[in-house]
């Protein structure tokens, strides 16, 4: 597995222990995040307020089908429930996320991360995480 997977899977599984410190450390303070291509926020402050809000209610269980990966972004097929406190059954998802990393070679890039428009062409795509945009 390459480290930009890795990246990857760690934040995902971050999401079904409620490891907020974690979740936090795979984003940028310039987070833009979307959900289903709406702006649901901006900024790392917005988004540890709404995910201390939805980790208090439940928790997501994620499995990673299959990673498609290309220089700088990596692709994550996956499927999971999401589970509220005090229930046994959950609300089942599937979702395609997209996460760009700055700089194509570095291995310590953070998912999400999306290039600057001003910079030139990149990747685009919608994801239903938090999608950082890439500094400047």
């Amino acid at each position: 597995m390459s480290e930009r997977r890795r990246i990857v899977a760690e934040y995902a599984a971050a999401f079904a222990t409620r490891d907020l410190p974690t979740i936090l450390s795979h984003v940028d303070d310039d987070l833009v995040w979307e959900l289903n291509g709406e702006r649901v926020g901006t900024g790392k402050k917005e988004f540890e307020r709404q995910m201390t809000r939805d980790l208090s209610t439940g928790r997501a269980v994620v499995t990673i089908d299959r990673f498609i990966e290309d220089t700088d972004v990596v692709v994550a097929l996956q499927h999971g429930e999401f589970m509220p406190d005090g229930q046994d059954s959950g609300l089942p998802f599937s979702s395609a996320e997209v996460y760009s990393f700055e700089g194509a070679g570095s291995c310590g890039s953070r998912p999400g991360r999306r290039p600057d428009p001003t910079k030139g062409p990149g990747p685009r795509g919608r994801t239903s995480p938090p999608r950082p945009r890439a500094m400047a």
